[in-house]
């Protein structure tokens, strides 16, 4: 039940990790706001109410957001599509703020027109980072520290909102950067969305030759580690896709393209073009700035030089639990395709990977660290 309706409202629609990582970040910042959460279960609505990420809250849309200052849609994208249609049949306060948080905006802005006789503003919006973790459990208000935080406002979206959900989005302690939303499709499709297809499609490619038990067993290596993104959620995927079909299908255009470039250096052995090939995407890549997160979860990763023989684990593991790390995951490589060590260790942050490296190295271990 709301008792606080003197204090500004943010309403925050779909409370899990994306929604309620945002909502710890906005209390911890913000004291005058009063976050209401809405979600299809009063359970949903109880656990975040129990671990602090929301006021208070509701299952029923109007009552949450009837004195809503701030609407920020924290659902995947064809729920968004869907809540943005209810929304555009509640009245609404004339200087209220609706954004979202899905990973196409083009289609959501289109949708968004509804708001514009409403002289509502919407600002779409598009946090690039996450985890593998779900639900309100796994909510962080760190999760988007350091990442990029895009904005794609509509045409009738004033400048003094475009600066107030800045403001209040600053929280997250994110990158904030506008753009139009067509823009933002065309970038994200090129360095998120045709990734995860090509990685699906050397997966099948793979899976077809099945009948030979080398490919699996070798796939263990490089392969692994570059079409790991392909074990995504499918469901997520099939929607992004779909949603941004326009530019995805341009973007497939320019890697058949490429493909097509590559395939006939080979053919005709033209060893100057196979090397350029390589060459120009290697510099490319080498010049790329690393960031600390991005929009495809990032495993943090090092190499570890050992002999496979019993007891290697527990000596590696007692190293570091002694250094007060902790490990996310262990495997054995049989691959070494790379030069690298047999045992690859994962970790959940970049502060943690390092302090592996450090502790390892000082032990006397020989480490590589992944970028």
């Amino acid at each position: 039940m709301n008792n606080h309706i003197d204090k500004q409202q943010i309403c925050i629609i779909g409370v899990g990790l994306i929604g309620g990582s945002i909502a710890l970040s906005i209390k911890e910042t913000f004291s005058e706001y009063d976050i209401v959460g809405i979600d299809t279960e009063l359970a949903y609505i109880h656990e975040a109410i129990s671990l602090g990420v929301i006021d208070w809250g509701t299952v029923d849309l109007n009552q949450g957001v009837e004195n809503a200052d701030i609407i920020i849609i924290a659902t995947p994208v064809k729920v968004t599509e869907q809540v943005i249609q209810k929304l555009c049949k509640i009245d609404l306060k004339e200087t209220c703020i609706v954004t979202d948080v899905g990973s196409t905006k083009d289609n959501i802005y289109d949708m968004a027109n509804c708001f514009r006789d409403k002289n509502v503003s919407f600002i779409g919006g598009h946090p690039m980072a996450g985890s593998e973790r779900s639900g309100v459990k796994a909510a962080n208000r760190r999760l988007f520290e350091n990442a990029y935080y895009v904005l794609t406002p509509s045409d009738w979206a004033t400048e003094q909102d475009i600066e107030t959900l800045k403001h209040v989005l600053e929280s997250t302690k994110a990158e904030i950067i506008v753009m139009p939303a067509k823009t933002h499709d065309q970038v994200v499709g090129a360095i998120s969305h045709l990734p995860h297809i090509v990685a699906s499609a050397l997966v099948n490619l793979i899976r077809e030759k099945k009948d030979n038990p080398y490919y699996t067993a070798l796939a263990a290596g490089g392969f692994r580690d570059i079409t790991r993104i392909a074990s995504a959620n499918v469901d997520m995927w099939r929607d992004i896709t779909v949603s941004n079909r326009e530019s995805i299908l341009e973007l497939l255009n320019d890697w058949e393209r490429h493909i097509a470039e590559i395939k006939e250096a080979i053919e005709i052995n033209d060893i100057k073009g196979i090397e350029d090939f390589f060459q120009t995407a290697k510099n490319y890549r080498d010049d790329l700035p690393i960031r600390q997160q991005s929009l495809i979860h990032q495993a943090y990763q090092i190499n570890v030089d050992v002999p496979d023989h019993p007891g290697v684990i527990g000596n590696i593991a007692s190293v570091l639990g002694r250094g007060g790390v902790n490990i996310r995951n262990i495997y054995i490589t049989h691959n070494r395709e790379r030069g690298e060590g047999a045992m690859r260790l994962t970790f959940t942050t970049r502060e943690l990977q390092k302090q592996a490296y450090d502790t390892l190295t000082t032990a006397g271990y020989t480490v590589q660290l992944e970028d």
